[in-house]
């Protein structure tokens, strides 16, 4: 089961197409040295990781509160 998940995580993190816009991948993008690599998403600008970071927390939190208040107590 972990190895069915883990790569097409992988394939996705590497992708210049889709890993800027996966979030369970911004983490390994913020924590990277940036320098000349030129493969998949690893030339990132700073401004586009923040700016899908802070969209995926916006759209999170926004699911979580309605999930929180559509909730019977």
């Amino acid at each position: 089961l972990n190895v069915s998940l883990t790569i097409p995580n992988m394939l996705i993190a590497n992708s210049s197409t889709y890993g800027p816009y996966y979030p369970w991948v911004q983490p390994m993008l913020a924590m990277m040295p940036h320098g000349d690599d030129t493969f998949g998403a690893f030339n990132l600008p700073f401004e586009t990781l923040m700016m899908v970071v802070g969209g995926s927390f916006i759209v999170f939190f926004a699911a979580g509160l309605i999930s929180f208040y559509r909730k019977a107590v």
